[in-house]
């Protein structure tokens, strides 16, 4: 006789990603306090440098000064700039992740292999409007009228599109 042995792994990484997005948030916190630095200190060289050539436009060599200052400032705002960009996509992709493998960690446990197979293939939207079910829970209980708000939505398009987007990003590096 012989018998097809099917293994099947299951790794619940809802954890991993919820950690990983919550330390990423935490850098994603300080780089916005660096991006803001960043545009208040241009914004002031930008008024300075205004007034100077306001006061009096014979004053190139100040004015000159402060713009290479004011280029210096730029090279350090689009360091944060990018910090910045850099934490708050991986935050969104990692908080979809996780919600995506939390969802996969009920529906494993209460679906039988076949219908999880066809179930595994649906969108993160999609999985969501089944999750009360698969949770054995009223969806006006959780939710109210609406299962599906918008920040849902929008975090499904985001990680969407930050995952398209991450293969051209890593091409580039």
């Amino acid at each position: 006789m012989n018998v097809e042995r099917v293994t099947s792994v299951s790794l619940a990484l809802d954890g991993a990603y919820f950690r990983q997005a919550a330390s990423l948030a935490e850098i994603a916190k300080l780089a916005d306090a660096e991006f803001a630095k960043w545009q208040s200190v241009i914004q002031d060289t930008n008024s300075r440098i205004d007034e100077i050539i306001d006061r009096n436009p014979e004053m190139d060599d100040e004015a000159h000064d402060l713009c290479v200052v004011l280029d210096r400032d730029w090279q350090s705002f689009n360091g944060a700039t990018g910090k910045l960009i850099q934490c708050a996509a991986a935050v969104y992709v990692l908080c979809g992740a996780c919600l995506k493998a939390r969802i996969n960690i009920r529906a494993e446990s209460v679906l039988e292999r076949k219908k999880f197979a066809e179930f595994d293939k649906l969108s993160l939207v999609g999985k969501w409007l089944f999750y009360p079910k698969l949770a054995a829970v009223g969806i006006r209980s959780i939710f109210g009228a609406d299962p599906i708000n918008t920040s849902l939505g929008e975090t499904s398009q985001y990680v969407g599109a930050l995952q398209v987007a991450k293969g051209e990003y890593a091409s580039s590096l």
